[in-house]
């Protein structure tokens, strides 16, 4: 049986952890952007350099410049998110009680245009 006043001391060190990891996290993305604005001048030479280099393992490409920057498409409004989720058993042919789906699990949620 689930013991939920372990579970709620879980979720709050857990909590905990995560709040004292957030100046470390933010000097991390401050520093990620730092490095992708300076490399955005010379992406180009970097990426023909990536190209000639006859590497023997995959490398990734880059597509665009590293600062590019697109508008996000308009949401129709009002519109529908729909999900579902489902996890299942893989039966075993010498096992004497056939299992199948186990847990299903759907939701739709509705947004509208707001009222004003």
């Amino acid at each position: 049986m689930l013991d939920f006043r372990n579970v709620t001391t879980q979720i709050t060190a857990f909590s905990d952890r995560r709040v004292s990891s957030l100046p470390q996290l933010r000097a991390a993305l401050s520093e990620a952007g730092r490095r992708l604005r300076n490399a955005s001048p010379v992406w180009e030479a970097k990426r023909e350099r990536i190209q000639v280099s006859k590497t023997s393992w995959l490398v990734a490409d880059w597509l665009e410049p590293p600062d590019a920057v697109y508008p996000l498409p308009a949401r129709p409004m009002p519109h529908t998110v729909l999900a579902a989720d489902g996890s299942q058993l893989v039966t075993d042919r010498h096992d004497p009680a056939a299992l199948y789906l186990l847990n299903v699990g759907l939701v739709a949620i509705r947004y509208a245009a707001s009222e004003r």
